[in-house]
């Protein structure tokens, strides 16, 4: 749980309308029961909106910062896999390894799953809209409906190469630790030897928590076991894009709010 240490609200740059705004604006009435979920469709697509699940994640521990140190726990953030898994996740702390789940293409099955774990901020990838037909298809499928527009309280569209069409929300950081997090993913290998080559107190001295060097160097096997879901050729294209779509000192990335009904539409696969 290294991020509940290294991320603060003040390494981000928030603006909102072309306006500057606080990181709380984002996500607006963050309390201690929300949890953050992101969906992703193609292989570390995620990473576009890095800055925001790092955001989400920030607000979390800052709802209850006994959450850092005396209750420690990881973030209630969760991942969905569509259709096949895109790469491990876990150095963002989406941890424990339940935290990221693969959902089949079907529509119904992915709003189950964000319903199931009790999602209040969503994230998704910006595309065509779609319709409710894949609720209404399904055996009393409006109950998951109105139940994900009961309870959702944000939905913001991403893009992978981190600039979502017609966004209203730009995040910036310049903080290194933010972007740590990237390498770390996409740098399967050089992380798997980093720990490798660490002593039992090194690795400590990386985490926060009670976490013992056992669990970690568990966690680091876990970790390389799924580098074969992306594998090394894809991860380095998917870096260097990354740093070609870099346009200024600042690592920026942009959002768009929509509304539940539309996010809903999102969901469906045939949009």
């Amino acid at each position: 749980m290294h991020a509940a240490t290294q991320l603060d609200q003040r390494v981000f740059d928030v603006t909102i309308d072309g306006s500057p705004a606080s990181p709380e604006e984002v996500l607006p009435d963050w309390s201690v029961h929300d949890r953050f979920g992101i969906v992703v469709r193609e292989p570390y697509g995620s990473l576009g909106a890095s800055l925001l699940i790092q955001l989400a994640t920030t607000l979390f521990y800052d709802a209850r910062p006994a959450r850092r140190t005396t209750s420690p726990q990881y973030p209630q953030i969760y991942l969905f896999h569509v259709e096949g898994a895109h790469g491990d996740h876990s150095n963002f702390d989406f941890w424990p390894s339940r935290h990221e789940l693969i959902v089949p293409t079907d529509s119904y099955d992915l709003l189950g799953a964000i319903n199931d774990r009790a999602i209040t901020r969503l994230a998704l990838p910006d595309k065509k809209c779609g319709s409710l037909d894949y609720v209404y298809g399904a055996p009393s499928g409006w109950t998951d409906r109105y139940a994900a527009e009961d309870r959702i309280a944000s939905v913001l569209t991403y893009s992978p190469d981190g600039c979502a069409p017609n966004a209203d929300v730009v995040l910036r950081s310049d903080d290194a630790n933010l972007e740590q997090m990237t390498t770390w993913t996409l740098d399967v290998e050089g992380t798997k030897r980093r720990f490798d080559r660490s002593t039992d107190e090194e690795l400590l001295a990386m985490e926060v928590g009670p976490s013992s060097p056992s669990d970690l160097r568990r966690w680091s096997e876990m970790f390389y076991a799924r580098k074969d879901e992306c594998p090394l050729e894809s991860r380095q294209t998917v870096a260097a894009q990354r740093l070609q779509g870099v346009c200024d000192p600042l690592r920026t990335q942009s959002f768009r709010r929509i509304s539940v009904d539309e996010g809903l539409r999102l969901l469906d696969h045939k949009g």
